[in-house]
């Protein structure tokens, strides 16, 4: 009998052991799954919010979730955050048909610019807007955010605030993306800070656009034209 207890004993304390370790696996496994499905629900949420800026939400909600479940896979980055950069692209009047294409680019712009997506979005639909480019220009803006940062002494971050300064009158006078880039990689380069940089382009445009009396008769003397006319011949 004694040794009968012995062993009931030990094979209960074996059970009970056991009974521990699963339980912990259990909970071990479940937390992930816990994770996804939180993570689930906000990318639903998400994805819900981009069907209230489409006139067709029927004829593009399924492709857009096609397309940022194989931008999720490609890039690694979260569907909740390819949604959240999607809805901004549309909020910008981006086409639908375009729209997919546009977040891959601000992918890539963000990864290399080391900035987060949605500052690279805001960045590239910012641009496109303010010279009138169409969404297949997209390609184009994220060439020119790149040159601009790798022969300048800025990071995306700073130049998406710089370009928030400036952009509006230096499209509006002619200025070309290659000239502002230039203007803004060489004097970040000489020691300017970039918000600096953007805010002493902007002033002198807007002197040469809207002159004084007096500056307008010392260039004329000069033979130089200040206007939007003059600055683009």
């Amino acid at each position: 009998l004694k040794g009968a207890q012995k062993k009931i004993k030990d094979f209960s304390s074996v059970v009970t052991g056991l009974g521990l370790k699963l339980s912990a696996l259990s909970a071990a496994a479940a937390a992930p799954l816990g994770a996804g499905t939180a993570e689930f629900a906000s990318f639903e949420k998400e994805f819900a919010r981009i069907g209230t800026v489409l006139d067709e939400p029927e004829k593009h909600l399924e492709n857009f979730k096609k397309g940022i479940g194989d931008l999720a896979v490609e890039t690694g980055r979260s569907a909740e955050e390819l949604s959240q950069a999607l809805f901004g692209i549309l909020s910008a009047g981006v086409a639908p048909e375009k729209a997919l294409e546009v977040l891959a680019v601000s992918t890539k712009a963000a990864k290399g610019g080391a900035a987060e997506l949605t500052t690279a979005v805001d960045t590239v639909t910012r641009v496109l807007g303010a010279y009138g480019l169409g969404a297949e220009r997209a390609g184009d803006v994220s060439d020119f955010l790149f040159a601009t940062i790798r022969r300048g002494h800025l990071s995306m971050d700073d130049l998406s605030a710089s370009l928030g300064t400036v952009l509006p009158l230096a499209s509006s006078a002619g200025v070309s993306l290659e000239e502002l880039g230039a203007v803004l990689a060489t004097l970040t380069r000489s020691g300017v800070k970039a918000e600096t940089a953007s805010m002493a382009l902007n002033s002198v445009l807007a002197d040469i656009i809207d002159p004084s009396k007096e500056a307008s008769a010392a260039a004329a003397q000069l033979g130089i034209t200040l206007s939007t006319a003059g600055l683009q011949s």
